[in-house]
């Protein structure tokens, strides 16, 4: 079977693509040109997918491979890093090819705003070279949020240490962080096809003898991955549009928390959410926050544009479901 490289075709990252994928630039005289477009519309809904974060996963467990490797200025692995060298390295693991300069990673991909719950593993994380400096001059990979929600860990190579994890809150990094861009596709905007109401839905459960207090909530876990909630009369019925619980191995359970602490804007200043359901990102782009009752066609209309211009912008299709609080890029 043919190889992209020995057929034209040269796979590059598009910093300011809506679709969140590799864009793949065929000559047009390439006679495998059609096969391609549909390879890469293939690409635009399988990337969006939970692939994504099996990416992401594999991407910080490649990285963690090269803790306590020295640091060495333009270094580019695998024996020594320099940040930049450090963060290209591990993309290309991953087949992306990063520019080696921390200020040029600052402008790929798409910035992230929001809180840092907005964060997701695998994204670029960049600081200033001073305390009160604007420009970027360290780059380090995303890990997780701490416990407290409220900073991050983050793995680097640091000009005293070499690559190790090092944490938002510590003074040093706490005075530089600058800001966010992600390269990945994003994990919390995925738009799930609508596959119509459930079977199962309305369904009766035989009564059992456990006694339940009036806050508590039963709810049955399917082998299809799927999970209704027992109303008090035994009937089945699906979970609200933005319900979601997270179970733990010790038997607890609890609500997603959202960080209340924010994300540095491009002035290095926190920034706050925003009131009104539209807001502008970089270049202009303007993004729409789903509302209850929205549809495509309402928001086209509403923006004087069309549904498949917002389809093309998303990377979605036109029976998508859409997410109330998701935001959706208009222009």
């Amino acid at each position: 079977m043919a190889s992209l490289s020995n057929i034209g075709i040269n796979p590059t990252i598009c910093p300011e693509a809506p679709i969140k994928m590799l864009i793949f630039v065929v000559p047009y005289e390439n006679p495998m040109r059609r096969y391609i477009i549909i390879m890469l519309m293939l690409l635009s809904t399988t990337m969006a997918s939970a692939q994504t974060r099996e990416l992401a996963d594999s991407l910080i467990d490649y990285s963690l491979q090269y803790i306590g490797k020295p640091y060495r200025r333009a270094g580019n692995g695998p024996g020594a890093f320099d940040c930049s060298g450090f963060t290209r390295f591990v993309y290309k693991e991953a087949g992306m090819d990063l520019p080696h300069s921390s200020a040029e990673q600052g402008k790929i991909g798409r910035a992230v705003e929001g809180g840092l719950s907005a964060l997701q593993k695998g994204d670029l994380v960049l600081y200033s070279g001073r305390a009160n400096g604007s420009s970027i001059g360290h780059v380090g990979i995303f890990i997780e949020l701490d416990p407290s929600e409220e900073s991050f860990s983050f793995i680097h190579a640091s000009t005293s240490n070499g690559v190790i994890i090092s944490h938002s809150n510590e003074e040093y990094y706490s005075k530089r962080f600058r800001a966010v861009r992600r390269v990945l596709p994003d994990f919390e905007d995925e738009i799930v096809k609508d596959e119509g109401p459930d079977e199962r839905e309305g369904q009766a459960v035989e009564a059992d003898r456990l006694e339940l207090s009036d806050e508590d909530v039963r709810i049955v876990m399917f082998g299809d991955g799927k999970w209704m909630i027992v109303d008090k009369d035994g009937t089945l019925r699906s979970p609200d549009t933005e319900a979601a619980i997270t179970l733990t191995p010790d038997g607890r359970w609890s609500l997603p928390k959202k960080s209340s602490t924010m994300l540095p804007g491009a002035t290095g200043q926190k920034t706050t959410q925003p009131s009104s359901q539209t807001t502008t990102g970089e270049s202009g782009a303007e993004y729409y926050v789903i509302q209850s009752g929205d549809t495509l066609s309402k928001i086209a209309k509403k923006f004087g544009t069309s549904v498949a211009k917002i389809c093309e912008l998303n990377a979605m299709s036109q029976n998508a479901t859409l997410r109330i609080g998701r935001r959706l890029r208009i222009r």
